[in-house]
């Protein structure tokens, strides 16, 4: 009878303790996740301890489908706190890979974490694993682009396609990611607002430059490839005035700009052999699109401008000026040859400056520049 009951408690013990184990993860990370808000993280810091706040409180959302919403709340904290929106890109493609196990279908983990916060960090990472982990799926592409697309939303749209063109470029040669962009563009293109696929088009092929030539993350079957091999990537897509074109050319602008700025924070000097070489390639490869509508981000020169931006704002953001001259300098010099502006007018550049950040930092960019004199 007591071997009996003995089996008994064995047997119960062993099953509590299945459901605790199988359970406790989740108990942990929604513990960990309720201690912990918005309020709590210190973002004037930019530590370790308010990364790691941050990154909790992503966490939580994703394990409850919630992105969305917390994202939100991200992209007014990143316009306060600009250094914020690097710092979370790079928690956002850690979190984004792991995130697909907490979604029941395809549809959901697309339309939850498709959010423009963060760089759309989270919906890169969130695309690249998920064609990772289901590349032999039939018509795995199309079914994606249909889920992005369905949401008609520009910013979505822009991110869904970025991070389709990174996980292209991990799976594929350089010129086969950039076909199946344009063949997903071509199919689709009647099929929705010519502004969310044009948005679309350009978005893809510019993820697919920057895995193959500047990749954020190194995967395991990423693949570097020549500026040379960039560059006639670009010039072989036949329809120069096509959103492909654009998006190719500012893939290329923003790789060559990041070259530029490992070895300035290094030297805090410009090579002018290097300048005079990037600016001769991208005046190169953007003779072919129109500046009449010039925008940041548009273009090899665009690329540039807007990667001179978001690191000059983060070191003045932490009292480092000599980037905010660098942008000052390197802006004027751009515009001059883009728009055939008198450098000495930096109200293009001002405006630039408005249409990403606050006018308040707007201001004090032009409070700074008026003390550097002639």
């Amino acid at each position: 009878m007591i071997k009996k009951y003995k089996k008994i408690i064995i047997i119960m013990t062993s099953i509590i303790t299945l459901i605790i184990t199988l359970s406790y993860p989740k108990i942990i990370n929604q513990n960990l996740s309720k201690k912990v808000d918005f309020d709590n993280c210190n973002f004037e810091k930019m530590d370790l301890k308010s990364m790691l706040c941050l990154e909790k409180i992503i966490n939580k959302s994703l394990i409850e489908n919630k992105y969305d919403e917390i994202a939100e709340n991200i992209k007014i904290l990143q316009n306060k706190y600009p250094p914020l929106e690097t710092e979370c890109h790079k928690i956002t493609h850690k979190l984004g890979r792991e995130s697909i196990g907490y979604y029941s279908n395809l549809k959901k983990l697309l339309e939850d974490t498709s959010s423009d916060a963060c760089g759309e960090g989270m919906i890169h990472a969130v695309i690249s694993e998920y064609i990772n982990k289901n590349i032999t799926e039939k018509d795995l592409y199309e079914k994606i682009t249909t889920i992005c697309l369905n949401t008609k939303d520009q910013q979505r749209v822009l991110g869904c396609a970025h991070g389709l063109g990174h996980a292209l470029a991990e799976n594929n040669t350089l010129s086969e990611s950039m076909k199946i962009c344009e063949n997903l563009y071509e199919k689709y293109k009647n099929n929705f607002e010519s502004i969310v696929t044009n948005t679309y088009g350009g978005s893809c092929a510019y993820g697919v430059i920057m895995q193959a030539y500047a990749p954020f993350e190194k995967s395991k079957k990423y693949k570097l490839y020549y500026k040379e091999e960039i560059i006639n990537t670009c010039s072989n897509i036949n329809d120069k005035k096509s959103v492909l074109y654009e998006g190719c050319a500012s893939a290329l602008g923003f790789g060559l700009s990041t070259r530029y700025f490992i070895k300035y924070r290094k030297t805090e000097i410009l090579s002018k052999k290097e300048k005079e070489e990037m600016y001769k390639i991208c005046n190169t490869i953007d003779k072919h699109i129109s500046y009449d509508r010039y925008k940041l981000g548009y273009g090899c020169f665009g690329a540039i401008i807007a990667e001179l931006q978001r690191v000059s704002i983060e070191k003045f953001e932490s009292n480092n000026f000599k980037y905010l001259k660098l942008y000052h300098n390197e802006c004027g010099d751009i515009i001059k040859i883009v728009t055939k502006y008198d450098k000495r007018n930096d109200s293009i550049c001002k405006d630039l400056l408005k249409s990403r950040y606050t006018q308040e930092i707007a201001d004090k960019y032009l409070e700074y520049i008026r003390t550097l004199g002639d």
